[in-house]
């Protein structure tokens, strides 16, 4: 979105002077200033998600359907893609904080828990939207 700004500043630059009559410029200047813009649109418009990750874009603020495989991928350029790890992850209470339980005998004894979860693909931009970026 940064290259949009800039694109436009320096459109705006551009003009200005075609318009003060500065000689200064060459003429194929605006030219190549409304070329290099076009190319920094693309550019930004143009995304990636790595290996083991899902992108959920949004625009303004709001989560945008449907989530973005891994691969490349071309999207509106005002929008952004934040990448979410949908790898196995794990979550160890061991120690401090390991949960206590009752035995059958009421006897207090600790208990260590792995728990290995993973995000479902699918579900990233209902995660995103509803739980928000640390959802584990």
């Amino acid at each position: 979105m940064i290259w949009i700004a800039a694109a436009v500043l320096v459109i705006g630059i551009a003009t200005l002077f075609a318009r003060a009559g500065n000689r200064a410029i060459p003429a194929a200047a605006p030219v190549g200033i409304i070329l290099t813009a076009i190319a920094l649109a693309i550019a930004s418009s143009i995304t990636t998600v790595p290996a083991g990750h899902v992108g959920v874009k949004t625009l303004f603020g709001a989560v945008q359907e449907p989530e973005l495989a891994e691969g490349i991928h071309v999207i509106n350029p005002l929008a952004a893609v934040e990448r979410m790890s949908v790898r196995s992850e794990t979550i160890e209470m061991v120690g401090a904080q390991q949960i206590t339980a009752l035995s059958s005998d009421g006897l207090r004894m600790g208990v260590d828990v792995s728990v290995v979860y993973r995000l479902i693909g699918t579900d990233a931009p209902l995660t995103l939207q509803n739980v928000g970026r640390d959802y584990a």
